[in-house]
């Protein structure tokens, strides 16, 4: 089986585990290991927040694009759709 990382998510890798088994980083299960089991598609260590100016990182990510082509709209669709809820007054509630 194989499990793809797309977006947002944190992981320690077992380095001294790696070590101790003698594997090598550059074999195919080294780089494995290396990404706690995950082929990656696209890795997000955290969002990209929001300022009183706006955005602190201007690019959107091939997940944020992802997320506006299949129909969740807005500058930030992971936090104004999939990490929040809407409050009693309408406003966006972060989660």
């Amino acid at each position: 089986m194989i499990t793809w990382l797309a977006g947002k998510t944190h992981f320690y890798t077992d380095l001294a585990g790696i070590q101790r088994l003698e594997i090598e980083h550059e074999t195919f299960t080294g780089k494995l290991l290396l990404q706690c089991g995950f082929q990656i598609f696209e890795h997000i260590e955290g969002l990209y927040p929001e300022g009183p100016k706006g955005r602190y990182n201007p690019l959107k990510s091939n997940y944020e694009r992802f997320l506006n082509e299949v129909g969740y709209s807005g500058q930030n669709p992971w936090n104004d759709w999939a990490n929040s809820a809407e409050g009693e007054n309408g406003e966006v509630l972060g989660g």
